[in-house]
Order: structure tokens, then C-alpha cells, then sequence
């Protein structure tokens, strides 16, 4: 019968210990927490120093063969491992929408009416319009239209019918400045919201398109306007005053996180106060209770630790921020 060597490695696994350092291991892994980051870390460090040693020398980044063009991988792992970053990057960018995060990082909330967060929308900034000027040069240099890529019949850098779209969106561009000038809807003649470009329309329909979708969300504008009056324009979660276009969010009660069949659903949408929806995140209403329980019975330790960390600090303390836009419910 094969027996495994009496070695240190295997002593310290029989032993319950990570093999490693020695330490007792309750990961239920090979090794404990610490040794896997250091081992972690180590590997990627190592990949990293392999990669810019590939690109000094011009080499692919992947495999380490030659490469024909400013591409950092060779058209062989292109193909080979292409279609796969691809719909595993789709499919993760689809989870964090339907979340409502940011599909870039998937940690942070999306910035309402975008994708990204404004850290990542701002990461990506320079590079979006460094590879537009490259595509452009790029199809100019080959005799086609630098907008749309396709044949031009003039000297010119864009086809006729780019040309014309071009014209008609700086007219549609300016017009929509007039109307945000006069206190209007950027998109329509109606009343702007307060402290929004918008009307109530477009500012919920924007956020609709980008919580559930183009088409879900052009059904569902109507339906959530009459739910924000049937609120009586109150968080769902609080009771307090929200208004569209600064202190208001929609929020799905069963987050899309753990039940994405849900996020079209009317029932699962309710209107609740930012900062209310952002500490609630993935939580169910039960899951939510069960916190606000907690903070409840602790509220006097609160208090007091509130007051001791004033009182410690108000020589240094800057001036007192603001007061909320609204009266936090008594309990």
C-alpha cells in the first residue's frame, strides 16, 4: 500500500497546519489566508515582470511569440482566447447593470443615467478619445469616411451623410441649450426639474433605461411616475420627503443582484431616498430590519460616542456641514 513520504509538508497537513508556515489552518484550503496572498501576490508580480519584458521586446504579452502589428498580443491568442474574454467581460458588465454598479469595477453604484461610477467613467475618459483619434486617423488614412468608416466620394474626412448628421446634431445641440437656458427640458418644452436638466418624464426615463433596459424601461416610465405620487413623493423605507432629480432613487425591494428575473418587474420597484438605497444595497426588507434593529438598541452608545468624539475634537473640528434636506423620522 503507497503511503505519502514522512516530510514537513505532509506532517503539517495531517497535522491540521498550513503546509506553509506552520500555522494552524481553519480555511478549509491547502494553505491559510496569509500564505495564499503572498502566493497570490507573488504570482502577479511575476506575470506583471513577464509582461513588460514581452513589450520591451515587442513580443505578445500572452504567449510570448512574435507580433505583426501595435497590438500587445498576436492574432494566434486573439483568437484563441478572444471570444472568451469577451462574453465573460459581457456577461459580467450585464450582472453590474442590472445591479445597478458600475460595469467597469462592478463595486461602486453607477452614476445615475450612466454605467460607470465617476471614478471609472473618468479612468476611461483619456483612453476613449485616444483610440476615437486613432480609428479616425486610421480609416481617413485608408480613403474612408473617419465617422462611420464607410466610402466617401470627396476629399473631404466624413461622407455626405455624416456630414449632415453632424450639422443636424450641433443644431439639435444648441437648441437644447436654449431650452435649459429658459428653465425647460433639455429633451422637451416641459418644465425642468429643480435641480435637474430634465423633466420628471425623461429624468425617470433615463434612469429606467439604465437600471432595466431600453424597451422595459420606456414601458415602465409611466408606471413609476404614478407610483412617486402614490408615495406621495415619501421614501418607501423612511417616510421622508425625496425629490426627482436630486434626493430620489428607485430601488428594487428584492435586489436584481440575487433575483435578476425580477428587474422589470413593477412590484419590485419602489421610489426610496439615496442614501437610503445605497445603504440598503443587496439586502432583502427583512435582511434591511434586522440592521435597523441593531442600530436602534445601540442608539444611546451611538449618541454618547457621537458626543465623546465631538467633544474630543471640536477645537479642530471643520465648520458643521449643512443640516439634511429632510427630518429624520422619531423613534
Amino acid at each position: 500500500m503507497d503511503t505519502k513520504p514522512d516530510n514537513t509538508i505532509n506532517r503539517r497537513i495531517a497535522a491540521g497546519l498550513c503546509p506553509s508556515c506552520g500555522v494552524p489552518n481553519t480555511t478549509g484550503t491547502y494553505s491559510c489566508d496569509d500564505c495564499r496572498e503572498k502566493s497570490r501576490t507573488r504570482n502577479r508580480d511575476r506575470q506583471t515582470r513577464i509582461r513588460e519584458s514581452r513589450m520591451a521586446a515587442c513580443l505578445c504579452i500572452v504567449c510570448g511569440g512574435a507580433r505583426t502589428d501595435e497590438r500587445v498580443t498576436c492574432q494566434t491568442c486573439i483568437d484563441k482566447y478572444g471570444p472568451g474574454i469577451a462574453r465573460r467581460t459581457r456577461d459580467r458588465a450585464q450582472r453590474a447593470k442590472q445591479a445597478g454598479l458600475c460595469v467597469t469595477c462592478a463595486a461602486e453604484p453607477a452614476e445615475a443615467g450612466h454605467t460607470r461610477c465617476a471614478a471609472c467613467a473618468e479612468a476611461r475618459r483619456p483612453g476613449e478619445a485616444q483610440r476615437a483619434r486613432k480609428t479616425r486617423e486610421l480609416r481617413i488614412a485608408a480613403g474612408s469616411c473617419g465617422t462611420c468608416g464607410g466610402p466617401k466620394e470627396s476629399e473631404a474626412r466624413e461622407c455626405d451623410g455624416c456630414a449632415v448628421k453632424r450639422s443636424a446634431a450641433g443644431a439639435s445641440t444648441a437648441s437644447a441649450a436654449r431650452r435649459v437656458a429658459d428653465g425647460k427640458c433639455r429633451y422637451c418644452t416641459q418644465p425642468a426639474l429643480p435641480e435637474s436638466d430634465q423633466c420628471a418624464h425623461h429624468w425617470v426615463n433615463k434612469i429606467l433605461h439604465t437600471r432595466v433596459g431600453a424597451t422595459a424601461g420606456n414601458a415602465l416610465t409611466p408606471i413609476m411616475l404614478t407610483k412617486f405620487q402614490q408615495q406621495e413623493g415619501k421614501c418607501f423605507y423612511t417616510g421622508v420627503p425625496i425629490a426627482m432629480g436630486s434626493t430620489a432613487s428607485m430601488d428594487h425591494v428584492w435586489p436584481t443582484s440575487r433575483f435578476p428575473l425580477l428587474v422589470a418587474e413593477p412590484a419590485n420597484l419602489v421610489w426610496a431616498a439615496s442614501h437610503i438605497n445605497y445603504m440598503k444595497r443587496d439586502a432583502l426588507p427583512d435582511e434591511l430590519l434586522v440592521i435597523a434593529r441593531a442600530i436602534i438598541e445601540r442608539a444611546d452608545k451611538i449618541v454618547a460616542k457621537h458626543a465623546e468624539v465631538a467633544g474630543l475634537l471640536q477645537a479642530t473640528l471643520p465648520p458643521p456641514a449643512p443640516p439634511l434636506p429632510w427630518t429624520p423620522p422619531a423613534l
